[in-house]
């Protein structure tokens, strides 16, 4: 802890404006576009979020997933179909 507190003004500084902008601006404008976008379509993004997020961590960051992250994309990627099918299933049955 007194590592932390003996840290130059300019360090926090950095770390305060990296929080800001890179995580609560562009969370708070993910939000707003996905009001602005009918449900179904926000749904898909929202499902898919996790997914973009542990991706970009393997493919830009090196990291490497473990059993339990495999697992939690396999199960993104299955709902997202489970989603998409359930879809179609009823607009067919609303088509007749």
């Amino acid at each position: 802890m007194a590592q932390l507190a003996a840290l130059d003004v300019s360090v926090w500084l950095t770390a305060a404006a990296l929080s800001l902008v890179g995580t609560i601006i562009a969370f708070g404008l993910f939000v707003k576009g996905l009001e602005k976008m009918p449900a179904a379509k926000a749904a898909v993004f929202t499902v898919f979020e996790p997914f973009t997020a542990v991706m970009l961590a393997v493919f830009l960051l090196g990291e490497q997933l473990g059993v339990l992250q495999s697992v939690g994309v396999f199960l993104i990627i299955a709902v997202a179909v489970l989603n998409a099918v359930g879809k179609k299933e009823k607009m067919e049955q609303a088509l007749g």
